[in-house]
């Protein structure tokens, strides 16, 4: 009966990253808000409920390159950080998926876009040609222009209210995790009822 409990465990988990890596090429796809895609939250939220978290990882960084093929193309460096940045929050989902409550998962997301602040604006900086390769280039780019977030497109632009963006862009990535989580738990597969669904639901303070 166990290895049978497993194997359709392996099965959900296979079918939910399919199901994220579709959601996210659509979402990218689709006409949205700059700024506003799941990309970054379902690798956080898949990497807190899979019971193979390394499965995680690949579901923000296929939905990206699946869309990317219809996408305009972009300097390949600026591409590979920002493949680079957008695995990031599933690489700390993996990290800290034993830390229960809300307070790990709103941190989480507050780090990792710093850092996205950071790997984005440094990749823009220097291969961009929007900058001079000079310390006033960077700071221009760090400080006067701000953060960058994804464009219609899904690829980094330059926000002109770093504080605004990145509060907004963390609050949206831990709502569409949280609210995609309690959509799951509202309707519970059996094979991942009890214990596993209460971990999971504690993961996010639900």
């Amino acid at each position: 009966m166990q290895p049978n409990k497993t194997r359709a465990d392996l099965w959900m988990d296979l079918l939910l990253v399919a199901f994220l890596i579709a959601f996210n090429v659509v979402a990218r796809l689709l006409p949205h808000a700059p700024g506003f895609l799941p990309v970054a939250a379902s690798g956080l939220f898949a990497a807190r409920y899979l019971r193979i978290p390394a499965l995680a990882v690949i579901v923000p960084l296929l939905g990206m390159a699946l869309s990317d093929m219809a996408l305009p193309n972009e300097d390949w460096r600026i591409t590979f950080i920002g493949f680079v940045a957008i695995s990031i929050p599933a690489l700390a989902g993996i990290a800290t998926r034993r830390w229960h409550g809300v307070l790990p998962v709103a941190g989480t997301m507050v780090a990792c876009s710093l850092v996205f602040f950071l790997l984005s604006n440094g990749a823009v900086w220097a291969f961009s040609g929007m900058y001079p390769l000079t310390w006033q280039g960077l700071t221009q780019c760090y400080i006067g222009t701000a953060i960058p977030r994804q464009d219609g497109a899904g690829r980094p632009v330059l926000d002109r209210d770093p504080v605004r963006g990145c509060m907004a862009r963390t609050a949206h990535a831990v709502a569409v995790a949280a609210g995609t989580l309690a959509k799951i738990f509202l309707n519970p597969v059996p094979e991942r009822s009890g214990a596993t669904n209460k971990v999971a639901a504690q993961s996010f303070g639900l």
